[in-house]
């Protein structure tokens, strides 16, 4: 049983103006930040989360990655809470039961801390179930490092090669 929406994310050709959009105009704040390990002046991956100042929220509401420059945004996948890990493992067997394609999971995030488990829906769009993720507030530090496929997961399978292409 999922009891709510936990994220969605999106890939995004105007990166830097979606961001600012987001933060300026909502009531979204960053919780991490990964940047091109390459230049590391270029933002790539943004996790933000509701500012309800001392009261806490999930890690985050939304991601946005940035996409190729000028392209129109993609949505990455969406994201459903479950109750705890044993619904979470309950629901993944019985999505392997009736056919359904897993894509990565099950595992744990390293950013978020969600234990995490991603299926494709019958359009072939990429859905997530998780349990355990972390919980922010105005006086959780926002981080920032390098991206990689080592900031992803702590435990669980390998990472797909296609995983981190938007559908």
């Amino acid at each position: 049983m999922v009891h709510k929406l936990g994220h969605y994310g999106f890939s995004s050709g105007f990166f830097d103006e979606d961001i600012k959009f987001y933060l300026e105009n909502f009531n979204f704040t960053p919780s991490d930040i990964l940047y091109d390990p390459s230049n590391s002046e270029m933002d790539v991956l943004t996790f933000i989360h509701l500012d309800l100042g001392e009261e806490y929220s999930d890690h985050h509401s939304i991601f946005l990655q940035r996409g190729p420059p000028g392209e129109k945004a993609i949505l990455h996948h969406c994201s459903f809470e479950v109750a705890d890990f044993d619904t979470q493992l309950i629901g993944h067997e019985w999505l392997a039961q009736r056919g359904y394609k897993p894509v990565w999971g099950v595992g744990r995030h390293i950013l978020g801390s969600q234990i995490f488990d991603y299926w494709k829906d019958p359009s072939g769009f990429k859905i997530e179930h998780y349990v355990d993720g972390d919980v922010v507030n105005a006086k959780t530090p926002v981080k920032r490092q390098a991206a990689g496929p080592d900031t992803l997961s702590i435990w669980g399978p390998p990472l797909p090669a296609s995983f981190t292409e938007a559908e």
